[in-house]
Parts: structure tokens; C-alpha cells; sequence
């Protein structure tokens, strides 16, 4: 749907507003994105919420779709 140049090249939260600014859906990445942004880097076990995680499955699935 996009070419690579405008997003292959984005990180942290700057990809989290790109994804704020072409969601169609208007779920808000950047205030409830920063999971996917901090986690996957902690080094450490996760503690992340059942309902966040939701969140963000569920918004992903709206973008593909």
C-alpha cells in the first residue's frame, strides 16, 4: 500500500506517528503503540497486559484489513 521510502526507514516513535497519521482506522500508535517499540528491546520477562495487547491486535488487524 506504501512504497518502502516513506516508512521502511522509520523507528521509534517516529514510526508510531506515521502509523498515527495513515491509520484509516484512527487508533492512536503513538500513545498506545509504545509497546511495540519498548518491549521487544527490555531484556527483560514482559508484564504486559492482556488488554494491551488486545488493543494493539485488534488495531493491527483493522490496518491490514
Amino acid at each position: 500500500k506504501y512504497q518502502r521510502i516513506q516508512c521502511a526507514g522509520l523507528y521509534g516513535d517516529d514510526w508510531l506517528k506515521w502509523l498515527n497519521q495513515h491509520d484509516p482506522k484512527g487508533f492512536d500508535w503513538l500513545n498506545n503503540g509504545q509497546l511495540l517499540i519498548k518491549e521487544a528491546y527490555s531484556g527483560q520477562q514482559s508484564l504486559i497486559k492482556k488488554n494491551e495487547l488486545k488493543q494493539l491486535l485488534t488495531a493491527t488487524q483493522k490496518w491490514i484489513n
